[in-house]
């Protein structure tokens, strides 16, 4: 079983590279909360199994889908579809187009000097 807080020292404040980063791995963090029964790292596995192996799809999975697992209770089917209506912010956020506007003057283009 991972345990998160010894996951997080390992993997983020010794910087180090040899902790897994898999999709299982940080799933199952994810899963596993203090007094919960079973293993969040198999959890996981039945998640990704669900998504044929694609953590993108994650927001296509359907709560009550997710709570016929095994080992998946309320909680745990919740942090599931939260993090599947997160997934879909951040790609919409990515899809957005950005737009940069330069206000500044340049010399010679003050008022009634504009350059057309």
């Amino acid at each position: 079983m991972v345990n998160p807080r010894r996951w997080i020292e390992r993997a983020f404040r010794r910087r180090n590279p040899e902790v897994d980063l898999s999709d299982e791995a940080l799933l199952g963090i994810l899963l596993t909360a203090p007094g919960e029964a079973g293993e969040g790292a198999e959890v996981a596995r039945r998640i990704l199994a669900l998504c044929e192996g694609d953590i993108a799809r994650i927001p296509e999975l359907d709560v009550e889908e997710v709570m016929m697992l095994p080992g998946v209770g309320p909680g745990r089917a919740a942090r599931v579809v939260a993090l599947g209506v997160l997934m879909e912010k951040v790609r919409r956020r990515q899809h957005l187009p950005r737009y940069v506007v330069d206000f500044r003057e340049r010399p010679g283009q003050g008022e009634g000097n504009a350059d057309s």
